[in-house]
């Protein structure tokens, strides 16, 4: 507040004598352009050499209260002859702007930085002119001309009839381009800059890529037109009137559902077209239900499906959809699984969905595979009717938030994880809540819950319910005929039950009676990644708890990648939600070793370490084809070309020519890149293993890289030369490219890829004239 009234006071008083001190100097041009691309101009009207000592252009950053924020005064001795210009350049500007630059001032404006150009001193002057000014924030830019946000992303001259400075902005910017006293141009369009005289402008089409661009205009007048692709027939009933070029996609029927009884019923639509869709009403549909389940160790998981009519029920459209653990979609199903052709149910039977590697005995019963069933977490809907419109009959689990590990059932925590569910034979029909039909104790569930691996009633529902009772043959109420203990157990008082083995670490030296409740130290073998793996499709260590190490190559959303050295056999993966490891860290761990539908995996992690060592992985390039074994869990780099663009699941498809031009698939497991169908690209990534194919996974943006096409490298535009043992390329390509080094022979002795310029030690090689190759260019070395 205090400067303010400074500064009214000298304007009234001694401010009066400051106007006939100095030249009517005044902007005359301005740019805010792409990058850096931003300076200020200033021009001398007068027939003398203008001293800019006591000269300064202050501004204010965004908006101010009246005041400027900065005074930024001229470089020592700076001045403007009569009639020219003196140019203020970010010191970062195109080289454009800076062969025009008196002086640089790397605080330019970015569009909403008011500045004023003045006379006098820092507490004393007079403004001779304004582009923006000190008041309040305008927003990302000051309009000019009629010109939203003009001072932003803009280049403004000024019309040359203007002679002088202009104390009022408001005037000066004008609301069109009548009143303005600047022209407003394209970003980046610099034809003015350098000099003030009038301004000869040709209006005009200025943008290349329209059909009647104008190579003379300077400005645009947006008069541009582009083809536009449609329907050029009137008669049609998608004409497009804008269309100037046919692109045969007339339409002069419309066909749809013509039947106003159908749910998407069309009353525009002409001709049936066969998609009439109808309510589903439930008297029509059998009462189906699910009478089991299971999920056991390994791959031992199956779906059983009761038909309680008296007639055979054809299953063709009935489904069990499905979700994974956390849907994308709450409420909505992710799978439709459908089951297979032909398939039907007898009256009073079932119908077993069973996992393709499941134990023999559960096959035996399997009327059908499926090699993606729960591991607890996923939920389940028995449905009758189409993807898009269904009821549900019955539900396991349901389609709503993530349960964690499973969903409790009859008061059993995680009772859809590790272990085997039985519905009461008191159920006749299924349930559409899930939450009643799980319960929340043992009487009010529909179902049972039984241990793990527990397929006693797999085949059929028809068996009695289990009998509760003592299960226990050494208790005085022992029950011969109960299936389920109930805890009711009583035992001779003189009788103590324990563990009677003295190498046990529960071991009771006053027990009487082995209980079988014996525990044992747990045996952990610690091994390298590379024997956990070893050499075949399976780990000779699967079902075993080991000790391991290794560096965390990649992090993913349940778990993270290991792998101990730069080398085949040497990665895994780790289903780990509790530890979130640093990129690059070096852990060691106990876990299970698994088979997770055919992948190696490491899971149950305890004794988890971050070690202090943190050797460098580096991936594996010299490959050969195909994807196989090897590679699973190990981080890789492959080049390709797309040949199928990521469809819906995130997944891509690459032919590879150093894999033999076998393919290879990318999948969005961590990052999700959208690639472009016969683009060719440098991807770095971890392997894993999921529907039967092995799929290679960036990490992030950084392992995505635009290969350059062959077809652009030229003698013209890539240099090859040898110095001191040193191959050097030097390319004037941006992009990634390859490289091989030929022996005279026709061996190849080196290849990889570099990214505009490399320099490469070739001591190893001996004496002698090879042949280097960059795209199609071939040069001739001699290293001696």
């Amino acid at each position: 507040m205090k400067k303010n009234l400074l500064s009214l006071a000298l304007f009234f008083s001694g401010g009066i004598s400051l106007m006939f001190a100095q030249a009517p100097l005044f902007f005359s041009e301005y740019a805010e352009g792409s990058s850096d691309n931003k300076y200020l101009e200033i021009y001398n009207p007068t027939a003398d050499t203008v001293d800019l000592t006591g000269y300064a252009y202050p501004n204010a950053n965004g908006g101010s209260v009246g005041n400027y924020e900065y005074w930024n005064t001229f470089d020592s001795a700076a001045s403007i002859a009569p009639g020219d210009v003196y140019v203020i350049a970010h010191g970062s500007a195109d080289s454009t702007i800076l062969a025009e630059a008196d002086e640089t001032h790397n605080y330019l404006s970015n569009g909403d930085d008011g500045y004023a150009l003045a006379f006098g001193t820092e507490d004393s002057y007079v403004v001779l002119d304004w582009l923006g000014n000190f008041d309040a924030d305008p927003g990302s830019g000051w309009a000019v001309a009629g010109v939203e946000d003009a001072t932003k992303d803009h280049t403004l001259v000024r019309k040359f009839s203007v002679t002088s400075g202009n104390s009022d902005w408001t005037a000066s910017a004008g609301t069109s381009a009548e009143d303005s006293e600047w022209i407003v141009l394209d970003k980046d369009d610099w034809t003015f800059l350098g000099s003030h005289s009038e301004l000869f402008l040709v209006e005009g089409c200025t943008d290349m890529s329209a059909n009647n661009y104008n190579a003379e205009a300077t400005l645009n007048d947006g008069s541009c037109t582009y083809d536009v692709t449609g329907c050029m027939d009137s008669t049609a009933f998608n004409y497009n009137a804008e269309a100037n070029i046919d692109d045969n996609s007339c339409e002069y029927t419309i066909t749809g559902c013509t039947d106003s009884t159908a749910t998407n019923y069309n009353v525009e639509a002409v001709t049936e077209d066969g998609s009439c869709q109808y309510p589903i009403v439930l008297g029509d549909v059998s009462p189906l239900f699910f009478s089991e389940y299971a999920e056991g160790t390994s791959n031992n998981k199956y779906l059983e499906v009761y038909n309680p009519t008296d007639s055979v029920v054809s299953l063709a459209g009935y489904a069990y959809p499905s979700v994974a653990n956390d849907p994308t979609t709450p409420g909505e199903h992710e799978f439709w699984n459908t089951f297979d052709e032909g398939a039907s149910i007898a009256p009073g039977d079932v119908y077993v969905i069973a996992h393709g590697s499941a134990d023999s005995t559960i096959l035996a019963e399997a009327d059908e595979t499926h090699n993606y069933l729960s591991n607890g977490d996923d939920g389940y809907a028995l449905a009758f009717g189409t993807e898009d419109s269904y009821v549900v009959l019955d539900w396991l689990g349901n389609f709503d938030a993530d349960p964690g590990s499973g969903w409790a059932v009859a008061g059993v925590e995680d009772a859809t994880m590790n272990h085997t569910l039985v519905r009461k034979l008191s159920v006749t029909q299924g349930n559409s809540d899930w939450t009643a039909s799980a319960g929340t104790n043992e009487e009010d569930s529909e179902w049972i819950v039984l241990d793990v691996n527990d397929w006693t009633n797999l085949g059929s529902h028809s068996q009695d319910a289990p009998v509760s009772g003592c299960t226990n043959p050494l208790a005085l109420n022992y029950n011969a005929e109960a299936t389920l203990d109930d805890g009711s157990c009583q035992f001779d008082s003189s009788i103590v039950f324990g563990c009677t083995d003295s190498l046990a670490i529960n071991y009771n030296a006053e027990a009487t009676n082995e209980d079988a409740s014996c525990e044992y130290e747990v045996v952990v073998t610690e091994v390298t990644i590379s024997e956990i793996q070893g050499t075949s499709d399976v780990s000779p260590y699967v079902d075993q708890i080991v000790a391991t190490s290794g560096v965390v190559t990649a992090v993913a959303p349940a778990g993270y990648f290991l792998q101990e050295t730069s080398a085949a056999w040497s990665g895994v993966y780790v289903y780990d939600s509790e530890n979130v490891p640093e990129l690059g860290s070096m852990v060691s761990l106990h876990a299970d070793v698994v088979e997770y539908y055919d992948m190696t995996e490491l899971k149950n992690v305890s004794n988890f370490t971050v070690l202090d060592i943190s050797p460098v992985i580096t991936p594996l390039t010299d490959l050969s084809a195909p994807i196989s074994e090897s590679l699973e869990g190990c981080l890789i780099t492959l080049s390709g070309v797309c040949s199928i663009a990521s469809n819906d699941y995130g997944e891509a498809t690459f032919a590879n020519v150093s894999l033999d031009g076998q393919t290879f698939i990318v999948n969005d497991l961590i990052y999700n890149h959208e690639f472009v169908e016969s683009e060719s690209y440098l991807i770095t990534g971890v392997v894993e293993y999921s529907f039967n194919e092995f799929k290679l996974c960036p990490r992030d943006a950084s392992d995505i890289s635009m290969l350059v096409s062959v077809d652009e490298i030229t003698a013209s535009n890539i240099k090859v030369f040898l110095n001191a043992s040193v191959l050097n390329i030097v390319s004037e390509i941006d992009g990634v490219q390859n490289f091989e080094v030929f022996a005279i022979s026709g061996q190849r002795v080196l290849n990889g890829q570099f990214d505009g310029q490399l320099s490469l030690p070739v001591t190893m090689l001996n004496d002698a004239i090879y042949l280097v190759k960059v795209g199609n260019h071939v040069q001739k070395i001699v290293k001696y």
